[in-house]
């Protein structure tokens, strides 16, 4: 019997729409993970600092939009990374904005990956896998 337990995808994201659709194309994927949403910024830190609380030993990688309400995807990237308990989850930024200084700022603040919307599921999980090291 194996212990570990799966790997979970955070997505947060505010649109209803993309939230839908890319939980359809998760569960029509054979992506070995768990997986929940945020629907802010502010919701996924509360998420991964929870995580980090209940020392669940599992790995938790964050797929994140960068144009959120109350707390944008570059602000939660900076949190996450000046805080020594949140700096370790690997992010996939997932955006519609391809502006080349934002980029460069997540690359900045260590993001794994940069994909611009539209992406297909195979995509992100290809992604996914690698960071996982399942690839």
């Amino acid at each position: 019997m194996n212990d570990t337990p799966r790997p979970l995808l955070l997505l947060a994201e505010d649109e209803l729409a993309h939230l839908r659709l890319f939980e359809r194309s998760l569960d029509r994927s054979e992506l070995p993970v768990d997986f929940v949403a945020a629907k802010d910024g502010q919701e996924a830190l509360d998420f991964l600092q929870a995580e980090v609380e209940m020392a669940l030993k599992r790995t938790v990688v964050l797929i994140l939009d960068l144009n959120m309400p109350r707390l944008n995807g570059i602000k939660v990237l900076e949190r996450m990374r000046a805080d020594d308990s949140l700096r370790h989850f690997p992010v996939i930024v997932l955006t519609t904005s391809d502006e080349p200084e934002e980029v460069k700022r997540c690359r900045e603040l260590g993001v794994e990956r940069y994909l611009i919307k539209p992406i297909d599921i195979e995509e992100v999980e290809k992604h996914v896998m690698e960071i996982l090291g399942t690839a």
